[in-house]
């Protein structure tokens, strides 16, 4: 075996083993063996990425289908989730792995391993066998910075920190040599795997090629022709990946995600400089909590601000290096001080809950300078002199800003360590490479444990036992091959759909639309957890079930029974129930549907599209006049004129925050899940009756509606809509069959998919046009009699994008004619 593969063993064997050290005594776990029942899955690695990863392990083998989905919201090209979360190439392992929550651990720990690898390659690139043992030391700081550890759960970023040093250094190969191959491969996975990081690596691309060509060259004559030339090829490697981006660039601009603008009133907030410098050190990221907005991680190991200090102060490297690093400098001070640039970094989008996500690859930058000052480094006590004080000038700030004496001198701790080291850097003994390295490694250990001792790991045994009530309560589900909705009646699990494979309305993405999203908001049900991006399906709203086909409903077992529904089974810890009236995935309704009047109440709104779809029928919902008596407690009272079940509706603004609320009907709690959903209640049957929401918020509360609910109106309507209905008689998610019957008054094909021109309807083999009903629903308009249906869903942007990406390939192939580089 060669040495420099040794090295990249030893490198990746030491990051792996202190991943493991660190997740061996923060959660008690290990490898293939979980103890004490923890997991490393916490937020969204819960919410979102564990139930994706379940979905497509069961596409790898065979259950599932690809293109188009239903589990979730009211369906979704699931390609552009695929592309965002799921498109690493580590996620073919599940093929073999069978348990996710080992697949998570184990690919957690191959990414950030491997980051060391790379990181080794770089800096051998440019150092060769320069102190090899320092280099790894470097190449493992790079895995345990404070971005890589509290944002491990991440998993889907990961590769882009993996790959980042193998971009670069594909950029100092192709300066080097005119080879762009390195760089090639490396950008097209960074995009690949993950295109909003890969974003990020592109934009920090042209950074580091200007730093690498201004240093490496004396005369700039060719300056302009040589960066168009690389942005040549860069594009062209961009275009390589357009199966992905062609296809995201179609959905990207209705991702609910990209409410987030750029230019909004936050944007051009700063943030307090004086957290550089205790984000630089140790304890800053400590009691962070899991979803924060506003932090950043920038700690990279404290041994990289004494040498980035020395790097400056040190005359043999040139003052052109020092001052194009120092802009470099600039650029990371002031993308993480103005929200402005930090969006900019993030896609033009404000991140939501995870700040500073492109700061890994300043991290890295800087650790690569800190190496080089430290095997430039010539002993000069004048300027350990001044450094120490620096140190100390540094640490003193930081216990004035936090007064937390215990922190500070741990900071002080481990920087005298490394200052002894320095003042006797000459005598280059292995005990101070040992010392050095032993110290550092004690560093990153401590630190990262302390910042994750405030995350809350779920455990596997409440996962375990969650999933298997859940699916002993799906398999008393009658097998079927029409289609129907299934409803989970907790808003505080999302994505339920999604992790046990049935279609539901339950949805948490970056991916969901903001059309779909508004949608929901707008007939009464939840959405909006960070600036609707979110829809949570919690009420058993009888109108909606039946339109949208909601059959079967789940419950916690402490639920009061239904009356509305009919009662199947019970186990230890969930309910199931069956609605029988509900509606099949698409139905013939009237013309009038195109002009839907959109009220801010959503009983009117409600009310409006049944009357619509079928016309001259009667109200089902009937107004309540309510009269307020008390703003602050938002309070009011009505006069009983019914003896018909009363709802109550409360319009938020989704933009801002929210308080969750409670209401009380005559002192009486109603049942409510969520804080966006339509409550209803039995008549109290009391002449005077008095309705307050308690710890509801004026600032986001748009308006309160009440209305009598006319059920025997809305039988009429569910009996006038069966008739014709679309008889499925074969269906897949991206392919349905079946057959409907069009009459002059019913004309309309109503479906309760979410519309996307990729949708192909066909009526007796021939295309007809889409029709888009109440601005998201996916309709046609149908002759009159009985016809054969096809619904084909063809992600056309896909197929021209794969085309694209081998056109590009086949350009950057003959526009470089030159073979692939070896070192």
């Amino acid at each position: 075996m060669k040495k420099k593969h040794l090295y990249y063993i030893i490198t990746f064997f030491i990051s792996l083993s202190l991943l493991t050290i660190i997740y061996c005594i923060n959660n008690k776990i290990a490898y293939g063996n979980m103890i004490d029942n923890k997991t490393i899955i916490l937020s969204d690695s819960r919410t979102q990425y564990y139930p994706l990863l379940i979905k497509f392990q069961n596409i790898l083998r065979g259950k599932d289908t690809f293109f188009y989905t239903f589990q979730g919201a009211l369906g979704y090209n699931f390609l552009s989730t695929f592309f965002y979360y799921l498109s690493s190439p580590f996620n073919l392992l599940l093929i073999f792995i069978d348990d996710v929550m080992n697949f998570i651990l184990i690919a957690t720990g191959l990414k950030l391993s491997l980051a060391s690898v790379f990181a080794l390659m770089f800096f051998r690139y440019h150092f060769k066998d320069e102190r090899v043992a320092t280099q790894i030391l470097f190449s493992t700081m790079y895995v345990l910075i404070g971005y890589n550890v509290l944002y491990s759960f991440n998993i889907m970023w990961l590769d882009g920190v993996m790959i980042f040093p193998l971009v670069l250094l594909g950029i100092d190969k192709y300066l080097d040599t005119k080879k762009i191959w390195t760089f090639a491969v490396g950008l097209f996975y960074a995009i690949v795997s993950n295109y909003y990081i890969g974003f990020m690596i592109c934009l920090f691309c042209p950074l580091y090629f200007l730093y690498r060509y201004i240093i490496n060259n004396s005369n700039y004559k060719d300056l302009i022709k040589d960066t168009f030339i690389f942005g040549i090829h860069m594009l062209l490697v961009v275009l390589t990946t357009s199966f992905v981006l062609i296809e995201i660039m179609h959905y990207l601009p209705g991702y609910a995600r990209m409410y987030n603008g750029l230019l909004g009133d936050e944007s051009l907030m700063f943030y307090n400089p004086l957290n550089i410098i205790t984000g630089l050190l140790i304890g800053h990221n400590i009691d962070i909590p899991t979803l924060n907005g506003e932090h950043f991680y920038i700690y990279m190991g404290l041994l990289t601000i004494p040498l980035i200090f020395l790097f400056f102060t040190n005359k043999d490297i040139p003052k052109k290096e020092k001052y194009l690093t120092l802009a470099i400098l600039l650029i990371f001070i002031l993308s993480i001080s103005i929200n402005i640039i930090n969006y900019l970094w993030s896609c033009f989008s404000k991140p939501q809950c995870f700040n500073g996500r492109f700061v890994f690859m300043f991290s890295f930058f800087f650790q690569f300078i800190a190496l080089k000052s430290l095997l430039k480094f010539k002993k000069n006590n004048k300027q350990l002199i001044t450094l120490s004080i620096f140190l100390f000038i540094l640490i003193a700030a930081r216990f004035l800003i936090t007064r937390d004496l215990t922190i500070s001198l741990e900071n002080a701790f481990f920087f005298v360590i490394y200052m002894i080291v320095l003042f006797n850097i000459n005598k280059r003994t292995i005990l101070y490479t040992v010392v050095l390295f032993a110290a550092v490694c004690v560093e990153l250990e401590a630190t990262s444990l302390q910042s994750l001792a405030n995350y809350f790991y779920l455990s596997r045994g409440e996962i375990e036992t969650f999933e298997a009530d859940m699916r002993d309560i799906l398999d008393k589900i009658p097998d079927s091959n029409d289609f129907y909705r299934i409803n989970y009646n907790e808003v505080d699990l999302d994505n339920t759909p999604i992790n046990f494979g049935y279609n539901g309305f339950d949805n948490f993405l970056s991916t969901l639309s903001s059309k779909t999203a508004k949608f929901m908001i707008n007939i009464g049900h939840s959405s909006a957890a960070t600036t609707n991006n979110s829809i949570r399906y919690a009420s058993a709203d009888e109108v909606i079930n039946t339109l949208f086909g909601v059959r079967y409903h789940i419950y916690d077992a402490d639920y009061v029974k239904s009356k509305d529904f009919k009662f199947l089974y019970k186990n230890k810890t969930l309910l199931l129930y069956e609605n029988n009236d509900n509606l099949s995935l698409g139905y013939m309704v009237n013309k009038n549907i195109l002009n839907v009047e959109l009220d801010e109440n959503a009983l009117i709104y409600q009310n409006n599209i049944l009357k619509s779809m079928v016309p001259n029928m009667n109200d089902i919902y009937y107004n309540i006049e309510l009269t307020e008596i008390d703003e602050e407690d938002i309070t009011y009272e009505f006069e009983n004129t019914s003896n018909l079940p009363i709802c109550f509706y409360n319009a938020v603004d989704i933009i801002n925050e929210y308080d969750p609320h409670i209401i009380f009907l005559n002192k009486v709690k109603l049942d409510k899940q969520d804080d966006f959903e339509i409550v209803c209640s039995d008549n109290t049957n009391k002449k005077h009756n008095r309705i307050v929401y308690f710890n509801l918020s004026r600032k986001n509360c748009l308006g309160i509606y009440a209305a009598y609910y006319a059920r025997d109106n809305f039988k009429e309507y569910v009996k006038e809509l069966k008739k014709n209905e679309l008889i499925i008689t074969d269906f897949k998610p991206n392919h349905i069959k079946g057959k409907i019957t069009s009459t002059d008054d019913k004309s309309i094909l109503f479906t309760s998919i979410e519309y996307d021109d990729n949708w192909n309807i066909l009526v007796d083999g021939k295309k007809v046009k889409n029709i888009e009903l109440l601005d998201e629903l996916l309709g046609a308009e149908i002759e009159s009699g009985t016809h054969d249906i096809e619904l084909i869903f063809k992600p056309k942007e896909f197929y021209s994008g794969i085309l694209i990406s081998i056109i590009s390939f086949i350009f950057l192939v003959l526009y470089n004619k030159k073979k692939v580089y070896t070192k």
